[in-house]
């Protein structure tokens, strides 16, 4: 039995399809596409599209009725997909059970507007695309453990994510940040924060207070000296600052970190 085939079974009995899959061996046709979405819409929990060589399937549009589904829980669309859009589809907004979103390697100019929407989200990768804004309402997703949007255009960091308060791992590398807001000291829960790649001359003293921060990467920023709060990070293993132009001693207080891993100018 092939794959549509074992998925008409499933829809003809009424049974759940964990997981829907597309991918260079998979092309499912628009026509079930449709119906899944259309009258099957509580059957299907996760959505992964690895690749796409369907030719009715070249725009978020039409797979709208898939990323809307009500019983959605994670998201996974590669680059390899190749679909081609410019803007984060909305529609998925309406999958009100999503908790992780995967959207790497696209073209999305803008973070999306209706994102808060989505109140059970946990983990949201939106790396290698083209954001410029981060905007406050990030904030609203107080259940985010995981923020991944490495490779944007992003310039700005705003202060509303010092709300995300159960983050463990936020992913802001290789973007044109030139400002740590002082709220990121709120992260009490953060574990992975990597920064590097970006234009940082100065980080905040409330970093001090990221007791929990294991691994910490400021390398190939514009640091021209090192922090002192970073001393007090008593949780810290990893700590990346190379390739900063920084000038003097170490720090007395970095004696007390116990390190694994330490690279420096």
């Amino acid at each position: 039995m092939n794959y549509n085939d074992y998925i008409s079974q499933c829809l003809m009995k009424d049974e759940r399809i964990n997981t829907l899959k597309f991918n260079n061996k998979v092309n499912i046709p628009q026509i079930l596409i449709d119906e899944i979405g259309g009258k099957h819409h509580n059957k299907i929990e996760t959505l992964e599209i690895i690749s796409c060589f369907n030719e009715d399937i070249y725009n978020f549009d039409s797979i709208r009725y898939l990323l809307s589904l009500t019983s959605l829980k994670i998201i996974n669309l590669c680059e390899k997909a190749q679909l081609r859009d410019e803007y984060f589809p909305t529609g998925i907004c309406k999958a009100t059970s999503l908790e992780n979103i995967q959207f790497s390697g696209f073209v999305f100019k803008s973070f999306p507007k209706r994102i808060s929407e989505l109140i059970h989200l946990k983990e949201l990768n939106l790396s290698n695309n083209t954001i410029e804004i981060l905007p406050n309402r990030i904030g609203d997703l107080s259940e985010l453990t995981s923020l991944n949007l490495t490779g944007n255009q992003i310039s700005s960091i705003p202060s509303r994510i010092g709300d995300l308060i159960k983050l463990e791992s936020l992913i802001l590398s290789n973007n044109k940040i030139d400002v740590v807001p002082k709220r990121m000291g709120d992260l009490i829960s953060l574990k992975y924060l990597y920064l590097n790649n970006n234009k940082i001359s100065i980080i905040p003293k409330r970093f001090e207070e990221l007791d929990k921060v294991e691994e910490l990467n400021l390398k190939k920023n514009l640091l021209k000296y090192y922090p002192n709060q970073i001393g007090k990070m008593n949780s810290l293993k990893k700590l990346y600052l190379s390739e900063n132009p920084i000038e003097g001693k170490i720090p007395k207080s970095y004696k007390n970190l116990n390190l694994e891993v330490f690279e420096h100018p």
